[in-house]
């Protein structure tokens, strides 16, 4: 499973920004950060899905909001998540 977070998107488009990740490929479920209101970390079966999710990193969703999305290796919200792992 190859992780990504994903944020700043407005906290109201959290379930657009879900579906759309989720969309990309066969993923894990969500895990919403409880202490940052714009952020979830998901995952990728395919190392392929999970490029393409890094790559829209800078997207406009909806036609307003810009998303952000990065490897989960390099956020420390996420210590005891950050190693990316093949399964």
């Amino acid at each position: 499973m190859l992780y990504v977070i994903v944020f700043g998107y407005p906290s109201d488009k959290y379930i657009l920004a879900v579906e759309y990740f989720k969309s990309l490929g066969q993923t894990t479920e969500p895990d919403l950060n409880a202490e940052i209101t714009n952020c979830f970390k998901i995952g990728y079966r395919d190392p392929g899905d999970a490029m393409r999710a890094v790559r829209k990193s800078g997207e406009v969703l909806g036609g307003s909001w810009m998303v952000g999305v990065k490897w989960a290796v390099s956020n420390p919200s996420y210590a005891g998540h950050a190693k990316i792992t093949n399964t």
